[in-house]
């Protein structure tokens, strides 16, 4: 008997959601393992937002196995995700998710942080900026 499809191959919205089981974990463990360690660091390491997109988007790459658009953005979206949560711990330490008044505070203040205008949130806000680029060039198959 003569096979004319593939059985065993997925849907596209079955590898968007196994996309989504797989980048979201890596998103929130990657943000909280860089926050944890940037909190008790005295260093600021700005470049590893490189290696966090890039990790995200290989993830949705290897596990989506995407071609369309919706793949980048959800890694671009993913990255920005796990940027926000890893400044918010570096910043304010695990006590910024205490309370819910407080988490809107420290993300406000985040925010507010990477906007101001001095020449070492610059170079920061590049770093983060490229690790935003890498997952989004990353997660899909081209």
């Amino acid at each position: 008997m003569l096979k004319v499809f593939n059985s065993h191959a997925i849907s596209r919205n079955q590898r968007f959601t196994k996309a989504i089981i797989w980048g979201v974990p890596t998103a929130l463990i990657t943000g909280i393992v860089y926050g944890f360690i940037s909190h008790i660091s005295p260093f600021e390491f700005s470049i590893v937002y490189i290696g966090i997109g890039y990790l995200i988007g290989y993830v949705i790459k290897n596990k989506g196995r995407g071609v369309h658009l919706r793949f980048s953005m959800l890694a671009a979206g993913l990255t920005i995700v796990a940027i926000l949560i890893g400044d918010v711990l570096a910043f304010f330490g695990p006590e910024a998710f205490s309370s819910i008044d407080y988490v809107i505070f420290a993300f406000s203040s985040t925010i507010m942080l990477w906007l101001s205008a001095n020449i070492g949130t610059l170079i920061g806000l590049l770093f983060r900026v490229a690790g935003v680029y890498f997952a989004y060039t990353n997660a899909r198959i081209v």
